[in-house]
Formats: structure tokens, sequence, C-alpha cells
């Protein structure tokens, strides 16, 4: 049915940018996508009318509608293209300013990211000279090193600090160039972007390195508390990724019915996978490295000091 301007169900659900309200629809075969209003629109051009222009947040709700769509086989309607493009820059005001209300938006972001990424390269620095467990005393064999060093736990958390202060670091040397007025727009959306990536990265090199570095405090004496704190940090990390998944999960009962179960459950793993690796590749490299950089320090270090020899 469509109203008294053509719109559909589908084309209003569209426009209000709900994914609550468009998965039920889309779900639907009976749901014709390509059905265009008066002005000869259809759902997938709405969409892309809710998307503004310039850099945007890829999990945004008109986003993932936008690419539903496209994913589902929706075609534009028969709209002229210069009319459509005009209409888009008069709402979305482009030929206004659009570049620097961009970079307005952009200075304001990098503000706010680069505390979070100072605070981290701040607190894993003073970590590495604030060591767990302390450092043994100078009267004893290795005065001055750590008192866990060789152990596998310790060796982790040493890694996954130099992980987090290193990604930090890049994300924060980012942020100010992305900051500065001396870059052009472009530029300063990729900068942007890595910086994004690696602050993320740096927050769960960060919470890998406090689960190592309790653990190795605790584990001697309180096994299962230190086996509770690990795995209750991983927490922080998965509200992180909570709305990506939450959204993949509402559009997989129309994934199903739109595109079958078998493209459905190739690309949901798929995604699964991907964003796996790309989040938590660092867990990989920080177990691998420790468990390949183990020696025996310990024991080299512990053993006692041979008699010392009769003068002849």
């Amino acid at each position: 049915m469509q109203d008294n301007d053509g719109n559909t169900a589908l084309h209003l659900a569209v426009r209000a940018g709900s994914l609550r309200l468009f998965c039920p629809l889309f779900g639907r075969e009976a749901v014709n996508l390509n059905l265009t209003n008066a002005n000869g629109q259809t759902p997938v051009d709405v969409s892309l009318h809710k998307i503004p222009p310039g850099w945007s947040y890829n999990q945004n709700s008109e986003v993932r509608i936008h690419h539903a769509l496209l994913v589902a086989g929706a075609t534009s309607g028969a709209c002229r293209r210069d009319h459509f493009r005009q209409e888009y820059d008069d709402r979305h005001r482009v030929k206004s300013k659009q570049d620097i209300k961009e970079l307005d938006r952009m200075k304001d972001l990098t503000q706010t990211l680069c505390i979070g990424s100072v605070l981290i390269a701040t607190v894993t620095f003073g970590a590495t000279f604030a060591l767990p467990g302390g450092n043994k005393q100078d009267d004893h064999p290795g005065g001055g090193t750590p008192t866990l060093a060789g152990r596998y736990p310790f060796d982790a958390f040493m890694v996954a600090n130099t992980l987090a202060f290193i990604f930090s670091s890049v994300a924060t040397v980012s942020l100010m160039r992305s900051g500065s007025p001396m870059f052009n727009l472009l530029s300063r959306r990729v900068y942007t972007r890595v910086a994004f990536y690696f602050v993320d990265t740096s927050v769960t090199c960060l919470i890998a390195a406090f689960a190592l570095a309790v653990y190795a405090v605790l584990e001697p004496v309180a096994p299962k508390t230190a086996t509770a704190v690990c795995v209750m940090s991983p927490l922080v990390v998965i509200c992180i990724k909570a709305e990506l998944w939450m959204k993949w999960a509402v559009l997989a009962g129309p994934f199903f019915v739109r595109k079958g179960p078998i493209w459905t459950i190739g690309t949901y793993t798929k995604v699964l996978v991907g964003n796996m690796l790309v989040g938590l590749w660092p867990f990989l490299l920080i177990f691998l490295w420790a468990a390949y950089g183990r020696d025996n320090l310990v024991s080299v270090l512990e053993s006692p000091a041979p008699p010392p020899q009769p003068l002849i």
C-alpha cells in the first residue's frame, strides 16, 4: 500500500532510520523493495538521503539499512540523478561550507579521542617502571630485576603493556595530525581512521596487560580469584563490539529470508571471523611471543653462587 505521496511502509521505515521498524518489513518477501514514490524514489534512494556526506560511522542505523537494501538487490528509482543529487545537496547543505562543518566535527572528535589515547600511553608508561611483584633487592642475585621475570604470565604482561603503549602512541600522533590544519581533508580523514583503530587496539592490549598482571601476582596464592579476573576482563572488549553484533543479529532473520540460509551463514561466518581477527589479533601476538621468548632467567638468577675457591 502507498500513501498520497506514493510512500510505502518500507519508505517510511527507511526515512525514520530505525532498524526496529525496518527489519520486520525487510524480512518479509511479500514486501517489494523497488516500488517508487511520487518523486520516483525507491527505498534505496531514501536510505541514501539519510546518510550525511563526508566521514561517518559505518555502524550507524542509516548506513546498515542502506547496505542491507543493496545486498538484497534493491535498485534505485527512475528519478533523474541530477535532480536527486541536487535535492541531496540541498538537504545536507553540501554547498554551504560543508567542508568547514566536517573539519569542525573532526576537530571535536580529535580532542575527545586524544584524551583517551594519552591516558592509555601514560598508564602503560608508568606500569613499565612499577612492575607487578616488584624488584629484587640489590643484595640478592640479580638485584634490581623483576621478581617475576621468566614466568609466562609476566612475560605476556610485558608484551601486552608494550603493545598498548606503542598503539596508543601511534593513535596520539595520528590524532595530532588529523587535527592539524597543515593536512588536507582527505589526509585528516585517513589519520582519524588510523587513530580510531589503534585506540581500540590499545584498549584491548591494556585489558590483557591488566588481567595478566593480576594473574601473575595472585596465581601462586589465589588461583581461583586470578582465573576469575582473567575471565571477566575481556567483557570490556565485548562491550566495545556490542553495537556491531546487536545490529548484525537484528538483520540475521531478514537476511535469512531474502538471501537464503547458505548465504546468511557464510556471510555471518566471514563477518565473525574477520572481526575477531581484526579486533583480537593482539592476543595471539601477546601469548605466542611470550611463549616463544621464554628463557630460564629465573633458574639462572636464583641459583646459588659457587663457593669461593681456597687460595693456594
